[in-house]
């Protein structure tokens, strides 16, 4: 096993494994794909056919990670071909029961899920909208207050993961405050740990026990540390290992956002870090030239440092002990 490659979770270009790509990935230890619009028709038959291909070339001992976000609404890469009853904000805003109705939901979107090959998925938001400009959340998370957010993110992932489909929360501590867009650019929240603690965090500290992944939000809180969640050990080893006690595995938002360097070597100095900081699993999530990069830069550094390598092993197998909890699809 080449436990570099496992920390990586790749893409694919197009709707059909390219003839590089299935090279590359019969030869590597890749943890799986995150499927997008790009490699999805109106078939399902195709998205089976793609996701089963995945599953013999990378599948191996333990059934390879196929993920998605599937949150319902403007994110959803699965428009025509799973139930979507639009974004978490809007979920049956007028029923009574409404974390019960999420629930149900959420169970009927992850047996649809399975159903073509789906086994995670990148979901549900837990963030907690603060900001009214805050467009790149908006209506993809649950409310604008710590106890809704808690209850009914709560509902879904609990739905979705008691069907055996993988759920990730996202973005932990908590963007809903930002007021810019780390897909665009670097993207700063101005709050002390004491106001993120209660403010933002309380959904994820509420579930971080039964989520099987949480993912690092690649913002900066420059009153608890100067580097990006992402890349920050106080975020991931300090509080969300330690004060939290999650024992899943901390995923990267996707390496290819713009608030990372996007420069090859600060690039790869960035995924280094992470790692360092304690990601276990690395998004990239375009370009098979960058996962080619990522996993190389993940080997140098682990071939010539004992306490890297040893953080490496560390993830991979955390990585694994999730993938052997994935249904054999």
């Amino acid at each position: 096993m080449d436990a570099a490659s496992v920390l990586i979770l790749g893409a694919l270009d197009k709707e059909s494994i390219t003839p590089q790509e299935e090279n590359y990935f019969k030869n590597s230890s890749l943890s799986g794909v995150t499927l997008f619009k790009r490699n999805i028709s109106d078939d399902s038959c195709q998205v089976k056919k793609i996701n089963e291909d995945l599953q013999v070339i990378l599948g191996h001992k333990v059934p390879a990670l196929i993920a998605i976000d599937q949150e319902g609404g403007r994110v959803s890469r699965l428009k025509n071909l799973v139930i979507d009853q639009g974004p978490a904000m809007e979920l049956f805003k007028d029923s009574d029961e409404r974390a019960q109705a999420i629930f149900d939901y959420a169970k009927k979107l992850a047996i649809q899920l399975l159903a073509i090959g789906v086994n995670s998925n990148f979901a549900p938001v837990m963030d907690v909208l603060t900001e009214p400009s805050n467009t790149a959340i908006g209506d993809r998370c649950f409310g604008t207050d710590t106890d809704t957010v808690a209850k009914l993110s709560g509902a879904f992932l609990s739905g979705m993961q008691g069907q055996g489909v993988m759920g990730c929360l996202k973005h932990f501590p908590g963007q809903g405050a930002a007021c810019a867009d780390t897909h665009l650019q670097s993207t700063n929240i101005d709050l002390q740990l004491d106001q993120l603690m209660i403010g933002h965090i309380t959904p994820f500290a509420r579930y971080s026990s039964q989520a099987a992944m949480m993912m690092m939000s690649h913002c900066i809180y420059p009153k608890v540390d100067s580097l990006p969640a992402s890349l920050s050990k106080i975020w991931q080893q300090d509080i969300l290992r330690g004060q939290l006690g999650f024992g899943g595995v901390i995923v990267s938002d996707d390496f290819n956002m713009k608030a990372i360097p996007q420069t090859e070597v600060e690039w790869v100095e960035a995924i280094v870090e992470a790692i360092y900081a304690g990601t276990d699993l690395i998004l990239v999530c375009q370009g098979l030239d960058k996962i080619k990069l990522a996993v190389d830069g993940i080997r140098r550094k682990a071939k010539s440092s004992p306490t890297f390598r040893s953080r490496v092993e560390e993830s991979a197998a955390r990585i694994l002990k999730l993938r052997s909890l994935l249904p054999h699809i």
